[in-house]
């Protein structure tokens, strides 16, 4: 409706288009300033990593700036506001309803147990693959599924990639020894993260949401590591790989 709008008063689609990118960034930057002692580094960041393909997915960069600033009321436990959050960016779009999977993440009072998220990633996997089989998904959601085309190597690669990102996570905060109610939370989103592996088997786009995790994760890594002036070795690997991951899955192609 946006756009239906910004069409009849006379904007071109390009100017639209601007309009639009200015207003994620604006988004995006209210995030960074609540999670960024320095904030110029992660607009540098944001502008290498995530930019350059958020300005061309325009519904999902404006939908998944709301989503950042909704996991900003999550980890202080404000679920309410995390929930409408996360319904307006739905309006945008509809992926974004993925993100309520986060509310399993609590605001880091307590941790949560990597082990059994693994079991309930195996067991939605064997469900929702049985379900596919078996022909009791809706035709609505087969067809549109259809679109994105997925193979075993598309699947594994996507696996691969996540487990490596939460095993890092995981890593660095059992390594930091005295850690924060943010660390906690951190680590918690990315435990329940193991949720979403199930979708890998069904289509290719839901790598979108892995892709914002990561962008919080490199946020989050940068900025503890500069404030505190020390970093550990899971910390150090995570960034420079997670930065090429960014830059060679989804600009450069």
């Amino acid at each position: 409706y946006v756009n239906i709008f910004f069409h009849k008063i006379g904007v071109t689609f390009q100017s639209f288009q601007v309009i639009i990118s200015l207003l994620t960034l604006v988004i995006t930057s209210i995030y960074l300033r609540k999670t960024s002692v320095f904030l110029g580094v992660s607009f540098i960041l944001y502008f290498l990593v995530m930019f350059p393909l958020d300005y061309v997915l325009m519904r999902t960069s404006l939908s998944y700036a709301i989503v950042l600033n909704a996991f900003v009321f999550l980890s202080h436990a404000r679920r309410l506001a995390f929930i409408i959050l996360i319904l307006i960016a739905t309006l945008i779009h509809q992926s974004a309803l993925l993100f309520l999977l986060f509310l399993l993440a609590n605001d880091g009072s307590k941790i949560k147990n990597t082990y059994k998220y693994i079991c309930y990633s195996i067991f939605l996997s064997i469900v929702l693959l049985g379900l596919s089989n078996a022909n009791f998904l809706s035709t609505k959601i087969v067809t549109h599924f259809a679109y994105y085309q997925t193979t075993w190597k598309t699947i594994l690669s996507s696996i691969i990639y996540h487990t490596i990102s939460i095993f890092l996570i995981v890593a660095n905060f059992n390594c930091k020894g005295k850690n924060s109610k943010y660390d906690c939370f951190i680590r918690n989103i990315n435990v329940v993260s193991l949720l979403l592996f199930c979708l890998y088997f069904q289509a290719d786009i839901f790598v979108r949401v892995f892709r914002l995790l990561v962008f919080v994760n490199l946020i989050y890594l940068v900025q503890d590591m500069i404030k505190n002036n020390k970093a550990t070795i899971f910390g150090l690997i995570y960034i420079p790989f997670y930065l090429i991951y960014l830059v060679y899955y989804y600009i450069y192609p």
